[in-house]
């Protein structure tokens, strides 16, 4: 009886140490604080920025890009995720350090996933 007891002292010691090790992906979305107007905003904005982005792309794409607000309320792009590196340069060029109008949350993390798609 007293084996058993041991036995399920280890296996809890053993479950809660392998559950508090799971770490957290720092580039996900933690909390939901910013407003959806300043979310709009913000996406508007940055729309405008990478309108004039002219991309060359054979298929329709989706392009996640990850970015924070500094100090100084400019555009920090943390992570472009694509497999194309002139896609992903030109990005990063067009909005990093680029001054954002909208009263965004400075340090938070936000996404935007953008779509390429063909033109002719």
């Amino acid at each position: 009886m007293k084996t058993i007891e041991i036995f399920m002292l280890a296996f809890a010691i053993c479950s809660s140490a392998i559950l508090t090790a799971n770490p957290v992906d720092p580039t996900e979305p933690t909390s939901k604080t910013t407003s959806k107007e300043v979310k709009a905003s913000m996406n508007k904005q940055l729309l405008d920025l990478l309108s004039n982005s002219r991309f060359k792309v054979a298929q329709e794409t989706t392009v996640n890009i990850a970015f924070t607000v500094n100090s100084e309320n400019e555009i920090v792009v943390l992570n472009v995720k694509t497999d194309n590196a002139a896609i992903k340069n030109s990005i990063q060029n067009t909005l990093n350090y680029k001054e954002l109008k909208a009263k965004a949350i400075k340090g938070q993390t936000y996404f935007l996933p953008l779509r390429l798609v063909v033109t002719d």
